[in-house]
């Protein structure tokens, strides 16, 4: 068109860029760019070139671009309408300032715009995504009250929003609302699902669900293999756990290590901890990373065998991460060696974690005295006592007691009046 004097129709801009909005990363600046042609070229924008181009950044979640161009489209005096508000939704995600999209996008109701399904999904995710649970299901009642036929996102949103934070009877709910309407079930929505009904105690209900996946051709993925074996470690039953593992091998499906995290729980649970060493190894050779989960399974089984050689290779692996990993896992290695008798390696263990900035808390403290008290290490438990204080971590009465019988039958008078004089007691005479 241009090689004959006759530039592209508005029309033609429209297509140009739904095309770059639908490609990838690279073509937002494309799609910038045949915009800024649009303006140069005396053409006015409608909402469709506005809203071609919100999307183009809300795909790659670039909110503040997204905004931008939102906020060009009010000042001129084009009224946004429902793909204007669901675009900006997805371009803020998880961010707090969606609120205010969302406030925007309800009041605009009140002003004729139709909102439909796919803008609701889009506000019952963001609220559910921000923790305003009750939020997101006032958007539901209104798409039943406005006659609005959810889809399975919605009830996905819905499903996996009230698993989160453990309202799994809404979740059990929902998804026989969703079943009801006869709505086309999706692996998210199956493995919403069986976690639901999983917590809620129905195992036979979430069996079901599981087999039902695979007859009509939903194959389980990670997620819905990982979310069977947590609800049979709920059940206590072990062996559906570790046959289902087995299962995942043989359909080719590499498990991750929140998955064996969850089957190392159920393994420990029914008193197998040798297994769990086996996996252990079987997570090295497959290249699987550890979590703090597995790691704390490990040292557990460690714990039930007595085998504290494998519990020093497992602070030498976790040893470069000492910053990061929580401190529930190393209080329990601490307690492990300090019952295993290795009251030094307990000790040089703390010291590596005081230096790597490990949050060392009450309970910390609490592992090395009671272990310390019982190998009758009294003058290190006294200095220890004296970290706890200099950490500003305040000892119970009992700590000072419990050392203080032991310090006076050895004749350390004067650790006893150090002691006495910190709780306010009169030494014996």
């Amino acid at each position: 068109m241009t090689e004959n004097g006759v530039g592209p129709d508005l029309a033609t801009h429209n297509i140009v860029l739904s095309a770059y909005k639908t490609g990838g990363h690279g073509q937002i600046e494309n799609c910038k760019a045949v915009f800024d042609m649009m303006l140069a070229e005396g053409l006015k924008p409608n909402i469709v070139s506005y809203n071609a181009l919100i999307g183009a950044y809300a795909s790659f979640g670039k909110h503040k671009e997204a905004l931008s161009v939102f906020n060009e489209l009010k000042k001129t005096g084009i009224r946004p309408d429902v793909v204007s508000y669901t675009s900006l939704l997805n371009a803020y995600g998880l961010l707090a300032e969606a609120v205010g999209v969302l406030r925007e996008m309800e009041a605009a109701e009140s002003r004729g715009i139709q909102l439909n399904t796919i803008a609701c999904n889009s506000a019952i995710g963001s609220y559910m995504s921000l923790g305003e649970y009750e939020k997101g299901l006032n958007i539901y009642r209104f798409m039943k009250e406005k006659g609005l036929r959810p889809d399975s996102v919605t009830f996905n949103v819905l499903i996996s929003g009230s698993c989160k934070i453990a309202k799994y009877g809404d979740s059990v709910k929902f998804f026989d609302e969703m079943m009801d309407l006869k709505i086309p079930l999706t692996k998210e929505v199956y493995s919403s699902a069986i976690c639901a009904y999983s917590k809620v105690g129905q195992l036979d209900r979430a069996e079901s669900l599981f087999t039902m996946m695979k007859t009509n051709g939903c194959y389980p993925d990670i997620i819905t293999y990982t979310a069977m074996m947590q609800a049979y470690d709920a059940a206590g039953s072990w062996e559906k756990a570790y046959a289902l593992f087995k299962d995942m091998e043989m359909n080719g499906i590499q498990p991750d290590s929140i998955a064996i995290s969850s089957l190392m729980k159920a393994l420990n649970g029914g008193g197998q901890p040798a297994r769990v060493l086996l996996l252990a190894e079987f997570m090295r050779e497959k290249a699987i990373s550890f979590n703090d989960g597995t790691f704390f399974e490990i040292v557990s089984a460690c714990s039930m065998l007595r085998n504290w050689r494998t519990t020093i290779n497992v602070i030498k692996m976790i040893e470069p991460s000492f910053s990061v990993v929580s401190i529930g896992l190393l209080n329990q290695l601490l307690l492990f060696l300090g019952k295993s008798g290795k009251i030094e390696t307990m000790m040089k263990l703390f010291f590596k974690m005081v230096a790597s900035g490990a949050e060392i808390n009450f309970g910390t403290y609490s592992i090395l005295l009671k272990n310390l008290l019982a190998a009758r290490k009294w003058r290190k438990y006294i200095e220890v006592l004296h970290w706890m204080e200099e950490a500003g971590l305040q000892p119970t009465l009992e700590m000072y007691q419990n050392i203080s019988a032991i310090a006076w039958k050895c004749g350390d008078t004067a650790s006893v009046a150090s002691i006495h004089e910190r709780i306010g007691m009169k030494p014996p005479r």
